[in-house]
């Protein structure tokens, strides 16, 4: 699926959103895919198969970064089931790396409250709607469709267009990377590549929503209403 420009001209106000939870098709640099290898101690790679770490094949985070991204990084345990990060190599001074994250939409809401709060100032925000999400996070009662429908008006309200996939570049030091987004059937799903000196073109957007929209599949088997207990359904904004 190709990336609108839409979707990328309003790339910063949505990376702002997510916080809170390549422009031409110009061909990658080489370089990239070779980084400079030195040898470094106290980083063991994590040999227990996590949740989030089912979500993406050996050949998907191939095909998305050009070159193996196998090693899993450590993690803390408190979030290792929504969370996964996969390196090419440890003994690399700057790694690329692939992340995944999903969980029900309720918490993704719950870690986007500030997030909410922005969207409703913006010029294109539906107020009303916004507003009433945000007294059902305060009160406990945002539903798995409701957290979605919240998920996708935030989005229009910083610039996506309606039906378009949300994908967007993250500038940063050393590392940068390109983040695609969703929420379907009650779970929140997001996939980023990342590496020193990225350069996004759409070519890399068009990547990075495929990957996740097989991880997409996956997560909500995962996370889905018919995998969940009831008593799994995260509480009120405190």
């Amino acid at each position: 699926m190709k990336i609108s420009r839409n979707a990328l001209v309003a790339a910063v106000a949505i990376a702002a959103v997510a916080a809170c939870s390549r422009t031409a098709d110009v061909p990658r640099p080489t370089h990239t895919l070779e980084p400079s290898v030195t040898p470094t101690e106290r980083v063991k790679p994590t040999t227990k198969r996590l949740t989030a770490c089912t979500l993406m094949t050996s050949e998907e985070r191939q095909a998305l970064a050009g070159t193996t991204m196998d090693q899993v990084m450590p993690s803390n345990p408190a979030t290792a089931e929504n969370h996964c990060e996969w390196v090419h190599s440890f003994k690399e001074a700057n790694v690329m790396s692939v992340k995944v994250e999903a969980r029900d939409a309720r918490d993704w809401a719950r870690r986007s409250a500030t997030g909410l709060g922005s969207s409703l100032a913006k010029p294109r925000a539906d107020r009303k709607r916004l507003g009433e999400f945000l007294g059902d996070l305060r009160s406990g009662k945002l539903t798995r469709e409701g957290a979605c429908e919240m998920y996708r008006l935030m989005m229009i309200a910083n610039g996506a267009k309606e039906g378009a996939e949300v994908v967007y570049p993250i500038g940063g030091y050393p590392m940068s990377s390109v983040v695609s987004t969703s929420c379907v059937d009650g779970v929140y799903t997001a996939v980023s590549y990342a590496e020193p000196n990225l350069y996004p073109t759409w070519a890399l957007g068009d990547q990075v929503v495929k990957a996740r929209q097989a991880v997409e599949k996956r997560a909500v088997e995962r996370f889905g209403p018919d995998a969940q207990d009831a008593s799994a359904t995260p509480g009120p904004v405190r």
